[in-house]
């Protein structure tokens, strides 16, 4: 989509707004009159990773890449352990979320960046701030991103769009009030489920299964669930001996990473340039090698539901997943 958007395949505006956008030029030919590909552009948004590798590559041993110059750090500023749009999301969100855990010190992390054999490092004067932006990264990640209550209101939203007759191949224009208009205009249960989030009636925690309390094949066993024709399935399973709608029934799981801890919020391969050599921060700064290993996502099954049906729902979903004591809570 990203590439289709900027090389003008798509539609970049809805058509109500034609009068505001009709004659604009692409993205991509702005980008060619500035003499940039947007192709090259397409390719450093679109891939996550990185080509080059990672600290290894600063090893000369066996390693022809370190001993050229390379471009690499254009990715990383979209992509990297330090990029440019996790500090401003980070900063954002926590303004218009009132939290305080994502202050970052933005202005130290750009002085103290640096570009070393055509990759991004910090200089070691920016240690600290680094810390910080883990730090703040993974506490809003806990107590924001994934939040049960935060995940509750997507869930509910999810469902509304899933059970409507909405077309959404235009959902990439949409603003928030578009979405939240159509939902309520459809009417029918998404139109009662959108307004029960903008009314904050939301549905209740009914079981909870956390990370430490689940056996490793508990884990394991949910993994088939993660995939949507699986979930609903179960969603409908678990309605039928609450004998309630399946609509009034969410689950919500993890990725097969998270419940198999392969995957951390991470990022924390920060390049730290001292002298001429190159280590992660990792090397100088236990916090970030504690935060290296910490699952920012503390629950691997949440159920949810109206409050009425609470009670209803845990008993059926302990009965249909038949959990044993240890994964009991």
């Amino acid at each position: 989509m990203s590439r289709a958007l900027i090389m003008g395949d798509v539609p970049s505006f809805m058509e109500r707004d034609r009068t505001f956008f009709d004659g604009c030029e692409p993205l991509a030919v702005m980008l060619e009159d500035a003499g940039i590909s947007p192709d090259a552009v397409c390719d450093l948004i679109i891939n996550p990773c990185s080509d080059l590798g990672g600290l290894d590559t600063y090893s000369s041993k066996g390693n022809v890449q370190s001993f050229f110059a390379s471009k690499d750090y254009a990715h990383q500023i979209i992509h990297g352990p330090v990029d440019a749009d996790q500090m401003d999301y980070l900063l954002r969100d926590a303004h218009y979320t009132g939290v305080i855990h994502g202050a970052v010190d933005k202005d130290r992390i750009l002085s103290q960046m640096a570009v070393h054999n055509g990759k991004m490092v910090l200089h070691k004067g920016g240690i600290t701030s680094a810390e910080g932006l883990m730090v703040a990264r993974t506490l809003m990640y806990s107590s924001i991103y994934y939040h049960k209550t935060v995940k509750i209101v997507e869930a509910m939203l999810r469902r509304a769009i899933e059970i409507s007759d909405l077309d959404l191949s235009n959902l990439y224009l949409m603003t928030d009030a578009d979405l939240t208009y159509m939902l309520l205009e459809g009417g029918g249960r998404s139109a009662d489920l959108m307004r029960s989030v903008l009314n904050r009636r939301l549905y209740k925690k009914a079981k909870t299964i956390y990370t430490v309390d689940a056996s490793e094949s508990f884990r394991t066993s949910l993994v088939r669930y993660v995939q949507k024709e699986k979930r609903s399935e179960l969603e409908s399973e678990i309605a039928h001996h609450a004998r309630i709608d399946p609509a009034e029934v969410i689950v919500d799981i993890p990725s097969e990473s998270s419940l198999l801890s392969k995957v951390r919020v991470g990022k924390t391969d920060v390049s730290i340039l001292d002298g001429d050599k190159v280590r992660s921060l990792t090397r100088y700064s236990s916090v970030a090698k504690a935060l290296q290993s910490r699952d920012p996502i503390d629950w691997c099954l949440m159920v949810s539901a109206p409050e009425y049906a609470k009670d209803a729902v845990k008993a059926a979903t302990e009965k249909v997943l038949a959990f044993d004591d240890t994964d009991r809570s």
